[in-house]
C-alpha cells in the first residue's frame, strides 16, 4: 500500500516538487516499491563523520 502510494505521489506532483525518500533499512528498496520506483532512484551510502570532522 505504501509503495502505491509513494508512486502516485511521484506521478501527479512531479510537475511542481521533487519528493525526497530516505531510510537505512536495505528491505525499503526490495519487491514492490523498487518495481514501482525502477529507474527513478539513486541509491548510495553515507558514511558518518570521523571524529576530526566531527570537531571541525
Amino acid at each position: 500500500q505504501w509503495e502505491k502510494v509513494v508512486n502516485s505521489y511521484s506521478q501527479d506532483y512531479s510537475d511542481s516538487y521533487e519528493i525526497f525518500i530516505t531510510g537505512s533499512n536495505s528491505k525499503m528498496l526490495s519487491g514492490d516499491l523498487a518495481t514501482l520506483l525502477s529507474g527513478r532512484y539513486v541509491s548510495f551510502e553515507v558514511f558518518p563523520y570521523s571524529y576530526s570532522e566531527y570537531l571541525g
